[in-house]
């Protein structure tokens, strides 16, 4: 399904875990001398925080909230949820996000997963938000798994870049889209799983539900836009394109840019 519009590094130490099997291939290729990020495994972390100015972020990281971590509130204070305000209808108020990952010029691509080592948290307390953000480059991301009886709330913004998100198929709740000129695109597997609650020139709200989306509410509510026992992806673009799938079962390649000669000829 596409819907087409007119045409600093981190203050903590984070745990690694142990014996941690489960296959989280990259969704990029990342291999780069001038990369920030742990690219040689999986990485358990909470409280975190990385930024780079020239350097492009990747790796694979489980976001544990359950880990103390370290504090963030010295960062600064842009860097809170949501941080576009075309967000705030989800986030009435400023969420210091558990991690967030930005640079201005390079790409991020990253795998993340969310898994909690304390099994007593209540519901308030288990919804984990993210902030993922690059002024310039791609932002990739493969979020391959969200544990039982726990939350999101994703924010993924770039301003020319392009945006890549693969969802887990456990995913259920809202994607709002603020796109300005960007195309979208759902890919063929999302797309079962999911309904328009409303679209315009430059924004859409999205019902994802993991079992079929003609399956979810046709009523929307400001209480489902702020529940905490619902996920909530927050995507901001101005020109590049918009991708969303779900990991594992959707594939996306980029389009090969054409030469003169091959547009010439159709080649």
């Amino acid at each position: 399904m596409l819907v087409d519009k007119d045409k600093p590094i981190s203050e903590s130490e984070p745990t690694a875990p142990a014996n941690d099997s489960r296959e989280q291939p990259p969704p990029y290729p990342t291999d780069s001398p001038n990369t920030f990020g742990d690219s040689s495994g999986t990485t358990k972390m909470n409280n975190y925080w990385l930024y780079s100015s020239q350097h492009k972020i990747t790796g694979t990281y489980i976001i544990d909230p359950s880990l103390p971590g370290s504090s963030l509130k010295e960062c600064d204070p842009d860097y809170r949820m949501p941080y576009s305000s075309d967000h705030k209808k989800f986030l009435p108020e400023k969420h210091t996000p558990n991690v967030f990952f930005v640079t201005k010029q390079c790409p991020i691509s990253l795998n993340l997963s969310v898994e909690s080592g304390s099994k007593g948290q209540d519901v308030e307390s288990s919804k984990v938000h993210m902030l993922v953000r690059s002024r310039e480059g791609d932002v990739n991301v493969n979020l391959t798994s969200i544990q039982e009886n726990h939350h999101v709330c994703l924010e993924l913004s770039t301003r020319n870049g392009q945006t890549i998100l693969f969802l887990p198929p456990t995913f259920d709740g809202f994607i709002h889209i603020c796109n300005g000129r960007a195309p979208v695109e759902i890919l063929s597997e999302c797309a079962k799983h999911t309904r328009i609650v409303y679209g315009s020139d430059e924004a859409s709200l999205i019902r994802f539900s993991p079992s079929n989306g003609s399956d979810s509410p046709l009523a929307v509510t400001e209480q489902d836009l702020q529940s905490s026992s619902l996920d909530h992806c927050l995507l901001g673009g101005s020109r590049g394109r918009i991708v969303i799938g779900i990991s594992g079962m959707d594939h996306y390649e980029p389009p090969v840019a054409k030469t003169g000669l091959q547009k010439i000829f159709g080649a």
